[in-house]
């Protein structure tokens, strides 16, 4: 089991992964105001192909709140350095392209810069974490 700031970092990401996911999963309408008023809610066939990209995606964010929890449970060291790699990369990669939609794009809506911060603050927690090993907790010590 990882200590520190590896395993504070994955229990928010759990705990906010949960939460965000299952309220995608089940109140889709509430991610809206993430979206511009003229890319949504123009027809029901629109809004409701909104509402299932939106579940499906909660179901990727759920996901990862499963994945983080067992690798923070079960993983050796170099497997929490792994995902903390493939994070910085996923949220980095996710920053980058949210920002240059909200530069370029037509689709701004300022309550999106919460989740930009909150993107590119993970980025940079799993940055950190992946350029620092793990302390593991002596829980994840199997002996003979």
């Amino acid at each position: 089991m990882a200590r520190g700031i590896h395993a504070a970092l994955m229990m928010f990401h759990k705990v906010v992964a949960l939460f965000c996911g299952l309220l995608a999963m089940f109140a889709p309408h509430t991610y809206e105001i993430f979206f511009n008023p003229v890319t949504h809610g123009t027809d029901d066939v629109t809004a409701s192909l909104l509402h299932e990209v939106i579940q499906l995606y909660g179901a990727l964010i759920f996901g990862q709140a499963v994945i983080v929890h067992v690798v923070d449970e079960l993983g050796t060291p170099s497997v929490v350095r792994g995902t903390c790699r493939a994070y910085c990369v996923i949220f980095s990669a996710t920053s980058v392209i949210m920002g240059k939609a909200m530069l370029f794009g037509s689709a701004f809506v300022p309550s999106a810069i919460v989740n930009l911060a909150l993107f590119v603050l993970m980025a940079i927690g799993y940055g950190y974490c992946a350029a620092v090993p793990p302390k593991m907790s002596l829980d994840a010590v199997k002996f003979p």
